[in-house]
């Protein structure tokens, strides 16, 4: 619908391409040298350094879920070769 300057018809609402959801905003500190690594994680994702955080928090919670129940975490480079990950500050 096109609307001419000056019409007293009512505007249509645009529906949402996503659903709104609520949001809480928060203050995070970091040294330089975290805040360089987080801009390059996002630059090289293509993401925003919003998403990086929600992405880390979301792996993070996995990581711990996971680890509860007994879970180890690897990583397999292309040769094969197997080198155990250890999350520091959890389940030290």
């Amino acid at each position: 619908m096109i609307e001419m300057p000056g019409s007293n018809k009512p505007k249509a609402k645009r529906a949402s391409a996503t659903p709104e959801r609520e949001r809480v905003r928060i203050t995070l500190d970091l040294s330089p040298a975290g805040y360089k690594r987080l801009q390059r994680l996002a630059k090289t994702a293509g993401i925003t350094s919003a998403t990086v955080l929600r992405q880390a928090l979301q792996l993070y919670e996995y990581v711990v879920e996971q680890t509860g129940q007994g879970a180890t975490f690897k990583s397999v480079d292309e040769r094969g070769k197997e080198t155990d990950i250890h999350f520091l500050g959890y389940g030290d």
